[in-house]
């Protein structure tokens, strides 16, 4: 008797177990609202999310572009961070999976489609952490190990990242093609002012810089070229009498010894080599001439004058 008692136990729990195994599947970790964690990853477990409005477009994909807007609550519900209330009311656009963002969203937004709108419960581990944290909005520091719930909006996910062109150029340069840029001559520095290369009168002299003159202006163009923008002239010679004309040297500039070269026409290449380079060198006569103090200033530089730096201008500066 007591026996069959405990085969008719053993089956019973054999029905048991096949009658569950016949159910739901299980679920790992918390489950929200539209959506249902069948993800054993670990660190998935240990984040709700509840899908408030379900998107439209494809899941989104680990190492693509993706772009959130958000807002960002504690549980006293303080609101520490809104992507329409901060600076530019823009939203983050970033690598998913990247490490770019927090932990709670590479994680979470994987599971989500384009277009949609989810809530994320994020432990603080997976957000703030127990860093000392001033919000973005909110007036108050964020407490220590607070857990953070995100309202977020997928605008868009799966974009390819796109890459920059970049112009071809020596490799020691500095000079942009066709951008408007001053060449400051590092050894007037001296003199407390900004000497910048000038065209006066169709000679390349040093002058105080002045903010608007299109004499001061320059472009390396596409043929490396020294294009000045008060008269479309190119850069000559660097004889000391350097001149502008119709048809220019080529010049480069190298960003280790600050001078602007070119290679001598006449030379071979290993005569061009052995002597380096003609570098664009304004004797200090010709640095702002006129007055006895201009000349005064222009002495105190030193004598090999053939050092620049570039200097940008802004857009205001061209018109």
């Amino acid at each position: 008797m007591q026996y069959s008692v405990a085969v008719a136990a053993l089956l019973g729990s054999t029905q048991a177990i096949a009658q569950k195994s016949a159910g739901a599947g299980d679920v790992y970790g918390p489950n929200g609202s539209g959506y249902s964690n069948t993800d054993a990853n670990y660190d998935l477990s240990r984040i709700g999310i509840a899908v408030t409005s379900e998107g439209k477009g494809a899941t989104c994909r680990p190492g693509d572009w993706t772009t959130i807007h958000w807002v960002g609550t504690l549980k006293d519900g303080r609101v520490v961070t809104d992507s329409r209330a901060e600076a530019g009311g823009l939203p983050k656009t970033f690598a998913l999976g990247a490490h770019e963002v927090f932990r709670c969203w590479d994680l979470a937004v994987p599971k989500l489609k384009q277009g949609s709108k989810a809530r994320l419960d994020c432990p603080s581990y997976y957000a703030y952490g127990n860093a000392r944290t001033w919000p973005p909005v909110g007036g108050e520091p964020i407490p220590l190990n607070s857990d953070v719930d995100f309202d977020i909006e997928v605008v868009e996910c799966n974009r390819t990242p796109d890459f920059t062109d970049y112009y071809k150029q020596p490799k020691t340069t500095t000079m942009q093609p066709n951008k408007c840029m001053w060449l400051h001559l590092v050894e007037s520095d001296a003199t407390v002012n900004e000497m910048v290369l000038t065209e006066q009168e169709g000679k390349a002299i040093i002058h105080n810089k002045q903010r608007g003159d299109l004499s001061q202006q320059w472009e390396w163009n596409d043929k490396n070229q020294l294009v000045n923008l008060g008269t479309k002239k190119q850069l000559i010679d660097d004889n000391g009498d350097a001149e502008l004309g119709a048809k220019g040297a080529e010049w480069w500039y190298d960003q280790t010894t600050r001078t602007i070269g070119k290679k001598i026409a006449a030379y071979s290449e290993e005569r061009n080599d052995w002597v380096m380079h003609k570098y664009l060198s304004v004797p200090k006569e010709k640095m702002m001439p006129g007055s006895e103090v201009d000349v005064m200033m222009a002495r105190a530089a030193q004598d090999t004058n053939k050092t620049w730096r570039i200097e940008y201008c802004d857009t205001h500066d061209r018109t």
